[in-house]
């Protein structure tokens, strides 16, 4: 004995009202797969605000540092020798006034390795870690302190070489980043780690 095959008739009132549903659910199962797929990356987070630009004298603060460039400036003589008669070269100098902002030590270096730099003409990069040769506070006449206490402003010079076979640099475009003291990925102690970039200032270079 065989079954009867149902009409079609019959086989679209079976089916027609599951048509809304089976549309829902793949909106619902789309919309689901796109949040899944772009919160990772960051599609969804607040677009982050421009990087403002700021000028000699002008003061940010971080998370760690508090900085104020007050003078750049080039020389063919070593502004900082460590032992000696200052040497021939070609020297950027950076002076700033910086505050540790945080409740730890710090020292310079720590803020050097938070600094980018290019001079113009040529945008040519300055090694933060490479071109430096000097970075310390300057107080009471000495020149042999880089430690940074919490809330003790202070006088900073850092000292960068200037690659050679570049033109002399008449302006600097330095950029600073913030450091967030937090646990990492590997571990649950805290420590600074890289955050955002604060300001990128735009300097003119003396002589």
């Amino acid at each position: 004995m065989t079954t009867p095959e149902p009409s079609p008739g019959r086989t679209e009132s079976r089916r027609g009202p599951l048509r809304p549903w089976i549309a829902i659910t793949a909106v619902v199962f789309t919309l689901a797969t796109v949040l899944a797929l772009a919160w990772p990356a960051g599609g969804l987070r607040e677009a982050k605000p421009d990087i403002p630009h700021r000028r000699l004298g002008e003061t940010t603060t971080g998370h760690r540092f508090a900085i104020n460039p007050h003078k750049v400036s080039y020389a063919t003589k070593d502004p900082a020798p460590a032992y000696g008669d200052a040497k021939d070269g070609r020297f950027l100098t950076i002076e700033f006034e910086v505050e540790n902002v945080s409740d730890q030590t710090a020292t310079v270096n720590d803020l050097a390795f938070r600094l980018y730099l290019a001079v113009s003409p040529g945008s040519t990069v300055i090694d933060r870690f490479k071109d430096k040769t000097a970075g310390f506070v300057i107080r009471d006449g000495r020149y042999d302190r880089e430690q940074l206490q919490p809330g003790l402003p202070e006088r900073v010079m850092i000292v960068y070489t200037v690659p050679a076979g570049r033109p002399d640099p008449t302006s600097l475009t330095l950029s600073f980043e913030d450091q967030e003291y937090t646990s990492g990925f590997q571990s649950e102690l805290s420590e600074w780690y890289p955050g955002d970039m604060l300001a990128i200032y735009d300097l003119e270079v003396g002589r």
